[in-house]
């Protein structure tokens, strides 16, 4: 009998009689071997478009946890109740060209409907939309696609103001519905409203704000008051959001700052959310520049990647977000003399890690120096190679370098953690024209780190491979999956009735409802290739096990049969052989564990090694290696 355990995956290396295998595939390391990874578990509604980036907020006093998305063009909110998206983009400059789309309301008399979309904001009542002997009146458009709706401007008539012939308290409400065009005036959804006393002359703009950020498909405004009586409106303009101009090769990075959210990519000014208040996004103040990345340091927001100057960190005024004038209140620039592009930026309490494409440097809060921050060199020649690689583990920073996968811990000279085990595998693979989908993240629950990217055979838009590495028990392994976007995010809003969503019953919960708020927190959240967001809950994916090659050139072994160490069932099992290590491995044919726990191989060799497959959805927890029948044939 021969025992043989997987080893360490190390593609790089031969694994000839060594501790080391060259083909593990969808498993984790364990200190036993490997355990199984989940396949993912749909939990939201699909965003309109592919995901761009993604991030989780939470409110400094209510907790109340906001999970953001980015696109191409738009910003989201996830809705905690339904899973379903709002769109959060700031307010576009213009306000939304109505002329085109399908009217709908009651306004019909005087100019009709049209009337409130000609253009003309100051006209008397026979050219306004308007309607006699009523309580309430209501105009609006259905719109091209499912649009946010921002705010709603309306004007009264020259003459009469919106109520002809006297002058009462007045109510106006924006409406928003999805589906089906409304039946009447109040068929939907109240989003904004606004009471005032009406006057002999409303031509001047009333404005509602939007507090919904969802996506609707028909708006309109309603005009009531009490009594019978002619209502008017000379002209109704809509403001949506805005169109954002992600460069092809961004990402959409977020940074929280107190209740604050701020999110940059590159091709718009940062931007600015304030989580228990806003509705939508706003260009952050002060005129910050524009940035493809940014962190918090102590009491400071920083950029960096700017746009202007790409050897530049800019950093706002101390406990102010919105302060951007260097020289004061501490805020400041600097630009580094060598080094290249800053290209990501890792923050800490009172220091951060500067990447740049050939350095690494670290920049130190100086509390009372006129220096603001102090920069050290950490490392010279090892630079980041993907941006977007940078993991930040509680003291350690792991990255892609231009000379393989790197840790540093506390902000050291960082170490290989690749070289003669995945690093040249990675290269030879990657496909470094898409840059923008190599995501670096942490699994929250573990001491694992993962890196996320597109292979040069991957479908276009997708990553379609993982590499996780364990830290703790030095080990990597290949994780075979697709999807837009990758990062670490909480569950949200989960009632007993959501857990259908989930997959899960309360039989088959795997935690006790107490240890739920633990249990459901931060994890592994992935947009796959229909813009769903969705968590590894599901099913093992299938996975694949090789031992290193053994055998010796003088000598043959006779495998009877391998015993799987694990406790998966089923299990498959195949063994290989070829005469020299120069030729082409031959398989047996896959055979399954039989009830006596062998899977049997008649195989007559020089060199060997065993395969393992455990099926796609079996329920297993670890895998060790294999006890091989093993007798020697014969010696040359």
């Amino acid at each position: 009998m021969a025992i043989q355990l997987w080893g360490a995956y190390t593609p790089d290396v031969s694994d000839l009689k060594g501790n080391n295998t060259r083909v593990i595939q969808n498993v984790i390391p364990r200190g036993d071997g490997y355990g199984p990874v989940s396949d993912i578990t749909a939990y939201t509604d699909a965003l309109p478009a592919a995901c761009r980036g993604a991030f989780r907020g939470v409110h400094s006093t209510s907790g109340t946890v906001y999970i953001f998305a980015g696109t191409e063009t738009a910003l989201y909110l996830m809705d905690n109740a339904d899973q379903s998206w709002k769109e959060v983009s700031k307010s576009a400059a213009s306000v939304m060209s109505l002329g085109a789309l399908t009217s709908i309301g009651n306004l019909t008399g005087g100019g009709g409907l049209a009337a409130s979309f000609d253009g003309t904001t100051n006209q008397a009542i026979a050219n306004c939309s308007s309607l006699a002997a009523t309580t309430f009146g209501y105009v609006g458009k259905t719109m091209a696609v499912p649009t946010a709706i921002v705010s709603a401007t309306v004007h009264g008539s020259n003459d009469q103001g919106y109520i002809s012939g006297s002058n009462p308290s007045t109510t106006i409400d924006l409406y928003g519905k999805q589906g089906t065009a409304p039946a009447n005036s109040t068929d939907g959804t109240v989003i904004g409203t606004l009471s005032f006393t009406d006057t002999a002359d409303e031509s001047a703009a009333r404005t509602i704000t939007s507090t919904s950020a969802v996506l609707w498909d028909h708006v309109w405004v309603r005009v009531s008051t009490a009594g019978s009586v002619t209502l008017n409106v000379a002209e109704l303009k809509l403001t949506s959001t805005v169109d954002y101009a992600l460069p092809s090769n961004g990402v959409w990075q977020f940074a929280q700052y107190n209740d604050y959210v701020v999110a940059v990519q590159g091709g718009n000014a940062p931007q600015v959310f304030t989580l228990g208040t806003s509705v939508f996004f706003a260009d952050l103040g002060g005129s910050p520049p524009t940035a493809t990345h940014v962190t918090v340091v102590n009491e400071f927001l920083l950029l960096s990647g700017l746009v202007s100057n790409r050897g530049r960190v800019q950093w706002s005024a101390r406990s102010s977000i919105t302060g951007w004038t260097a020289g004061t209140d501490e805020s400041d620039f600097q630009d580094l003399p060598d080094g290249g592009d800053v290209s990501a930026i890792a923050g800490g309490e009172h220091s951060a890690i500067l990447l740049q494409d050939y350095a690494m440097r670290r920049m130190t809060y100086q509390p009372g120096n006129p220096v603001i921050f102090s920069f050290d060199r950490i490392s010279e020649d090892i630079g980041i190679l993907a941006r977007y690689s940078v993991v930040k583990a509680g003291q350690r920073i792991f990255f892609i370098s231009n000379s393989g996968f790197q840790q540093s811990v506390d902000g050291t000279v960082p170490v290989p953690i690749g070289k003669e085990r995945v690093d040249d595998t990675f290269i030879n693979e990657w496909d470094n024209d898409n840059v923008q989908l190599t995501f670096g993240f942490a699994d929250p629950r573990g001491t694992r780190v993962y890196w996320a990217y597109k292979t040069l055979g991957g479908a276009s838009g997708l990553f379609d491979k993982i590499l996780c590495y364990d830290w703790v028990l030095d080990r990597w392994t290949p994780i075979i999956i697709t999807g837009e976007f990758v990062t670490s995010l909480p569950q949200v809003g989960q009632t007993l009735e959501g857990l259908d969503s989930l997959g899960f019953t309360l039989d088959t919960l795997p935690v006790s409802l107490d240890s739920f708020p633990a249990a459901f927190g931060k994890e592994i959240a992935i947009f796959n290739s229909s813009h769903v967001l969705g968590f590894l809950r599901g099913p093992a994916l299938e996975a694949t096990l090789e031992t290193p090659e053994q055998g010796e050139p003088q000598k043959q072994s006779f495998i009877s049969g391998c015993r799987p160490i694990s406790d998966a069932t089923p299990i498959y099992g195949q063994v290989s052989s070829r005469q020299t290590p120069a030729a082409t491995r031959v398989w047996n044919t896959e055979a399954v564990v039989d009830s006596a726990g062998l899977i049997p191989a008649r195989v007559d060799t020089r060199y060997y090694r065993v395969r393992n497959r455990i099926p796609a959805a079996t329920s297993w927890s670890y895998s060790a290696g294999v006890d091989c029948q093993v007798v020697e044939t014969g010696n040359r």
